[in-house]
């Protein structure tokens, strides 16, 4: 039970590591200032693992986005690769609508995904 706790905490401190990055980096008042994303890990299927401190709107996209997103390349005989992030605003592929841009960033170990980061935010002059 310990070692699970300190797993789920390292995994949400990742995440809210990420959306503080977000924070810091981005050039839209909407990300920067009223925090309209989110940012998440999932398993290498898509299974959600850690959500950050967000909107609870988001919560619910990081599967589907991850899921779809990866699938479709795969679909398309795209070989991911380490380094490799997808962008995609497909409102039917990532659960919400245009204006919202989704990444996903495969995490690999040796040749496999093991983990999926994503980010979602809403972006006004899509």
């Amino acid at each position: 039970m310990f070692s699970r706790e300190l797993i789920k905490s390292a995994l949400d401190s990742i995440t809210n590591e990420m959306f503080w990055v977000t924070v810091r980096t981005a050039k839209s008042p909407l990300i920067y200032e009223v925090y309209d994303f989110s940012t998440g890990l999932t398993s290498e299927n898509g299974d959600t693992v850690a959500i950050s401190l967000t909107v609870p709107l988001w919560a619910g996209v990081h599967k589907f986005m991850a899921n779809s997103m990866v699938r479709d390349l795969r679909e398309a005989g795209e070989d991911l690769a380490p380094g490799d992030i997808i962008v995609s605003n497909d409102p039917y592929a990532t659960g919400t609508h245009l204006n919202d841009i989704g990444f996903a960033l495969p995490i690999f170990h040796k040749d496999d995904i093991v983990a999926i980061a994503t980010a979602k935010g809403h972006i006004n002059d899509v």
